[in-house]
């Protein structure tokens, strides 16, 4: 009775019908335990954890607890040698990665179940649309999650090493993660009084990636130096990038806190009172210190639109950025074939512009119109270099 059904789930496992090779190896347990662990165990988890846990429903509230029971079983009778103890906890931590909050904790302590040095390197490709994608490695994956969570955990020596360890070892990253390893090295030295490196390594972050976070970082730095003129300049230049308010919400309330030290209220009041009124209007959790201005401009904060309290935000950061930026004046010499940018000549030189830089209305014939614009510095990835580009373009009658 036992072989005969054994010989039959094998037969489903092979044929891929895990949910039926399952429910027979369900059965022969109850039959007999000690030959099932003998005989069946592997290709039991297996097809445990291809009907149980790599499931769309296998995280859900009402069946967590019954998944979890089935991770543990394959765990315990596995080492984590075994490809299919890796991808176990590796669908354990996508679960955790992608709820709403990183839990950090956690994470950490299911990446210590596995050895970085025994998982496989080999990124994986796919085609979308005819065009090939990628995805990281297990152990890229490892590194990314391992160095994100010892900076949420504040281990920053571990998130030195970890982040360092992985620019070493591998020679392409997958998903910005060449990015989010140099920025968290940069957080880590920070931490670690390291600050002038920290500084450095961000701003060259600023040639790849011009991403509002890294202004942040740097802006932070400078505050925690007392540098408030400094912190000041890049915070601005954070809230000019793009990024949701959501994401940005310290931000404002940084600013807030900078105008604070720099003597100036009425800027002070506008970024702390938009930072507010977007915690209280969307029931986003307050600080104690938040708590205590709201309660002591309720009446403006409550009676203030969002929508207006941005546009002054935005024409504050605006305005500040170029207020000591010396004008230039040229001619639209060039549009490039896709009508997206373009370069504008004057009597220094040549400049790459893109459209979407030029104020106002646009027009529709931009060659030879003349300009005035600003100057701010790129890297030219191409030629691998640092260069200038126009922006914040407006016409010249």
């Amino acid at each position: 009775m036992f072989d005969k059904l054994k010989d039959r789930a094998k037969e489903l496992y092979e044929e891929g019908d895990y949910k039926g090779a399952l429910e027979i190896y369900e059965e022969l347990i109850q039959l007999d335990q000690d030959v099932f662990e003998k005989s069946c165990k592997y290709n039991y988890m297996w097809c445990l954890y291809r009907v149980k846990v790599n499931n769309k429903n296998a995280f859900l509230k009402e069946n967590i607890y019954q998944t979890r029971e089935y991770i543990d079983y394959i765990l315990e009778h596995l080492s984590p040698k075994d490809m299919l103890f890796q991808i176990t906890v590796f669908k354990v931590l996508k679960y955790l990665k992608n709820r709403p909050n990183f839990d950090a904790e956690k994470i950490n302590d299911w990446l210590d179940k596995l050895n970085p040095s025994i998982l496989s390197d080999k990124a994986y490709y796919y085609e979308v649309e005819g065009k090939q994608k990628a995805k990281s490695s297990n152990k890229e994956e490892w590194y990314a999650l391992k160095s994100k969570a010892c900076e949420k955990l504040e281990i920053f020596s571990e998130c030195l090493r970890v982040s360092e360890e992985a620019l070493d070892i591998f020679p392409q990253l997958h998903h910005s993660n060449n990015i989010w390893f140099k920025r968290r090295i940069a957080i880590s030295k920070h931490k670690l009084g390291m600050t002038e490196e920290a500084i450095n390594i961000l701003k060259e972050l600023l040639k790849q990636k011009k991403d509002w976070f890294i202004y942040k970082d740097i802006s932070e730095i400078y505050y925690s130096l007392e540098n408030y003129e400094e912190s000041l300049d890049y915070a601005l230049e954070a809230i000019l990038k793009p990024g949701e308010d959501d994401k940005k919400i310290n931000l404002y309330w940084n600013v807030g806190m900078i105008f604070y030290r720099l003597n100036d209220q009425s800027n002070e009041e506008v970024f702390k009172t938009y930072s507010v009124k977007l915690r209280v209007d969307n029931g986003w959790k307050t600080s104690a210190e938040e708590k205590k201005y709201y309660e002591e401009h309720r009446d403006i904060i409550d009676s203030q639109l969002d929508k207006e309290l941005r546009k002054r935000v935005m024409m504050i950061a605006e305005k500040h950025k170029w207020k000591n930026k010396e004008k230039h004046y040229g001619v639209i010499s060039k549009i490039l074939q896709d009508h997206k940018a373009g370069f504008i000549t004057n009597e220094k030189g040549s400049y790459y512009f893109r459209v979407t830089n030029i104020q106002g209305k646009k027009k529709r014939d931009l060659d030879g119109k003349k300009v005035k614009f600003y100057l701010e510095k790129a890297f030219d990835k191409k030629k691998n270099r640092e260069t200038e580009n126009a922006v914040n373009i407006t016409f010249v009658d």
